[in-house]
């Protein structure tokens, strides 16, 4: 997505679905949360206190500072059985 405003990126994810998805920022990366249309950003901050950080999407920092360059977002899993070992504990069959 290029140089969207914050309001229009948080849309354009919720329209993903609901999920997990990577967000590569103009110097940094986070997770992007969506859960019931809700966008949150998690990441750890070089801003402020500089910890990670869970925060809504359309305010945060290091979303207005990438603005001009640009974000590239894809979703950390495509198959939900994946997902669902992953959080078992159980080993993916080869």
């Amino acid at each position: 997505y290029f140089s969207v405003p914050a309001e229009s990126l948080a849309a354009r994810i919720a329209g993903l679905g609901d999920g997990l998805y990577i967000i590569g920022l103009a110097n940094h990366i986070g997770f992007v949360v969506v859960d019931g249309g809700e966008v949150r950003l998690v990441h750890a901050s070089y801003t402020g206190a500089q910890v990670v950080t869970d925060e809504p999407l359309v305010s945060a920092q290091a979303i207005a500072d990438s603005r001009p360059k640009g974000y590239f977002v894809t979703p950390v899993m495509h198959d939900d059985r994946l997902a669902d070992l992953w959080l078992r504990g159980v080993a993916v069959p080869l």
